[in-house]
């Protein structure tokens, strides 16, 4: 009877040490999972609100372009900010564009309006163009990589061509365009 007893409560031991290894087992997958979603896909700084969501952000252009073969830009949107001000949001391939590379470059845009004489300076009236750039400083907006001008004022709003182009401290420029042509600025 002794021998039963101890069998029984052999067996018992054995069952329940399995189950508890386990729900250890488990517990550890879902650990790990919760791990691996809270780990950002890239260390940049995130952007405070997602403009990407927006309903008033307008796509002036959703046409993949490679300045280089590891530096490609997905798409430029717009959002209009304040009268006459606008925020440029540029979308960056995460997959084909090596971001050290990316940030040694600023990004340069001309604005070809359709009436130049609507340019409040004169010297851009006189030129047919106006020109602004920003720092290649990629931030994350949800899961996308992004390059933002906040802040940029612009009369008119009809242009017949935004260039984009890249360009760095020691004026050296990289002339493969993205070019969009015929924007309607909001």
């Amino acid at each position: 009877m002794k021998k039963i007893i101890v069998i029984l409560s052999l067996v018992t031991l054995c069952f329940s040490c399995g189950s508890d290894k386990k729900e250890k087992k488990e517990t550890d997958v879902v650990k790990k999972e919760e791990v691996k979603k809270e780990e950002p896909k890239y260390n940049f700084a995130k952007a405070e609100v997602n403009l990407l969501e927006d309903p008033s952000l307008i796509n002036l252009s959703a046409v993949p372009h490679s300045f280089e073969d590891d530096i490609v830009f997905e798409e430029i949107n717009v959002l209009k900010t304040a009268e006459n001000t606008h925020t440029l949001v540029f979308v960056i391939n995460d997959k084909m564009t090596n971001f050290d590379k990316l940030k040694e470059w600023k990004i340069g845009m001309y604005f070809f309006a359709k009436d130049p004489t609507k340019f409040e300076n004169a010297s851009d009236a006189k030129k047919g163009y106006k020109t602004t750039g920003t720092l290649a400083d990629p931030k994350m907006m949800g899961d996308e990589v992004v390059v933002v001008l906040e802040g940029f004022k612009i009369i008119p709003k009809e242009i017949s061509l935004l260039r984009l182009y890249l360009y760095n401290n020691n004026n050296d420029m990289n002339k493969n365009y993205y070019n969009t042509k015929d924007v309607v600025l909001p």
